[in-house]
């Protein structure tokens, strides 16, 4: 079975097909009237306007993360960055958490069958909230902050098929607007709209089911886009931008004003891949990720997970860049200081 794997490749889907099957059902599951979430004005933009958050001096919150190392636990767990004890969320290493954190997705893909299960379980109690099936392959499950029911994903006829982006309904089971994935990015606005990213560097806003209008552009420096995420805020995003001109393969972050104003290269790592932003809008959580090399005698390579301010520009997690950007010390369960592995999946109040 495959599971949900951070900014695969996809083509565009030729078949525009669904079929969401209801294969099981528990109680409760989602505000009542949330699958159409009504558009809110746009947030502040660009520089002066006072909506951007400054660095702050520590970050806080709850890292979701599966690094198997902290505690030598198989699944997916939360680190407290206020130094109490660790916990674990699901066995399931991809739990994908709504902003507020009280539920989460799960997707299950299974090639023999040529269909996917979409499940979203309670916080705590991992109680089944909704569990629907689709004839295909869904992946990158992205929770709606406005609605328990709505989720953006990738879908496509199987893993190696072209593929869309899809706002699915979980509660009707149902679509409630496509977008052809190929030379597009998207996330979530905080007021339950959408931002687009083009390859063309083309911004847009718009609404899942209804309209979409420019609201800007970005200059993507003539690399390869790879993914992009909209602070809590709705004020800023990021992207993840792939150098492939050279012998090397080179991947770092950039940050922008939600119009493309005010942009700047975030992290100078050449290995960084994705990044979350803190709740607070801050600080973004970022990956060093030299790589792996394995053999029958093991592997080489390692990943860990920094966190830098907003403001900062070229970032490099080194020792000769001091308080720029710094690795997550978190705590184990056994009270010891370690820091922590790839990957994270969300960072939560």
């Amino acid at each position: 079975m495959h599971r949900h794997r951070p900014f695969e490749a996809h083509r565009l889907l030729a078949s525009a097909a669904l079929c969401l099957l209801l294969s099981a059902c528990g109680g409760g599951g989602g505000d009542a009237g949330s699958s159409a979430p009504a558009p809110s004005p746009a947030p502040p933009t660009g520089p002066g306007t006072g909506g951007n958050p400054g660095p702050s001096t520590a970050p806080t919150g709850r890292l979701w993360h599966n690094n198997y190392a902290l505690d030598i636990v198989d699944g997916t767990q939360v680190a407290n960055l206020d130094n109490t004890a660790p916990g674990v969320i699901d066995s399931d290493r991809f739990a994908v958490p709504w902003p507020d954190g009280t539920q989460y997705v799960l997707t299950d893909y299974r090639p023999s069958r040529g269909e996917t299960t979409i499940a979203v379980k309670e916080t705590g109690t991992r109680r089944t909230v909704f569990e629907v099936v689709y004839n295909g392959y869904a992946t990158t499950p992205q929770p709606s902050p406005v609605s328990k029911d709505i989720v953006l994903m990738t879908v496509g006829n199987s893993i190696t098929d072209p593929a869309d982006y899809a706002f699915i309904n979980l509660r009707t089971r149902s679509i409630v607007s496509r977008i052809a994935q190929a030379g597009v990015r998207a996330d979530w606005l905080p007021d339950g709209r959408y931002l687009q990213l083009s390859t063309s560097g083309q911004i847009s806003l718009g609404t899942p089911g209804g309209a979409r209008t420019p609201a800007g552009s970005f200059n993507l420096q003539g690399r390869r886009l790879e993914a992009v995420r909209v602070n809590p805020q709705g004020t800023q995003f990021i992207v993840t931008l792939v150098d492939t001109s050279g012998a090397l393969t080179r991947s770092d972050l950039w940050v922008a004003n939600i119009d493309g104003s005010n942009a700047g290269r975030l992290t100078g790592t050449d290995i960084t891949h994705y990044g979350h932003w803190s709740p607070d809008g801050r600080h973004v959580a970022f990956d060093a990720d030299t790589g792996s090399v394995c053999n029958n005698s093991g592997c080489l390579g390692s990943c860990e997970i920094w966190y830098v301010a907003n403001t900062v520009r070229n970032a490099q997690p080194l020792p000769s860049f001091p308080g720029e950007a710094a690795a997550f010390q978190v705590r184990d369960q056994r009270g010891s200081s370690k820091r922590l592995g790839c990957e994270v999946l969300a960072w939560l109040r």
